[in-house]
Order: C-alpha cells, then sequence, then structure tokens
C-alpha cells in the first residue's frame, strides 16, 4: 500500500549518519510500522517476524539520504512509497 512518509526536523536531529535502522527516513518509517526498517541508498528493507520486503527508494529519498550521510544540510520532506501491509502499525 502506498504512503506518505513524512520526513520531519525532529526525525533529521534525532538521525545518525551512515545507520541503516537509524538515518531519518528509517525512524520515520519505524514509528508507522512493525518489524525493523533498514534504509540504504537504494531501497528500503522491512523485515517481519516472517517476511523480508525491499522496496525501491524513490530518488528524491535517496539524494537526502545522501547528504543526509554526507554530513550537508537537509530539511523536511515528504515522499510516497509502498509499504507491505503486513508490517504496516
Amino acid at each position: 500500500m502506498k504512503h506518505i512518509v513524512k520526513v520531519a526536523q525532529a526525525h533529521i536531529d534525532n538521525g545518525v549518519k551512515r545507520i541503516v535502522c537509524k538515518c531519518p527516513i528509517a525512524l520515520v518509517l519505524s514509528e508507522r510500522t512493525r518489524g525493523q526498517v533498514h534504509v540504504s541508498f537504494t531501497c528500503v528493507t522491512f523485515i517481519g517476524s516472517a517476511d523480508v520486503t525491499v522496496e525501491d527508494l524513490p530518488q528524491v529519498a535517496a539524494e537526502f539520504i545522501k547528504k543526509f550521510d554526507h554530513g550537508d544540510t537537509v530539511r523536511p520532506f515528504e515522499f510516497e512509497m509502498e509499504v507491505p501491509e503486513y508490517i504496516e502499525g
């Protein structure tokens, strides 16, 4: 199911560079899902109790992560992506 993912300043402030489960996007998705969420430059891996799903990360989100991980200034933003139904919170 498609979801709007809204990255707020609090997620940016609490995010950790180069940690797949602690970047701002992972923090947002973790608030809205059950299981684990790992975010890379190209995809999001959703890890449920019995299933694993990999979804492509939209280009705007991939660019955000690259900037965040390199220590560049980033701002709150939102994007749309698929979230597996089995992991929705």
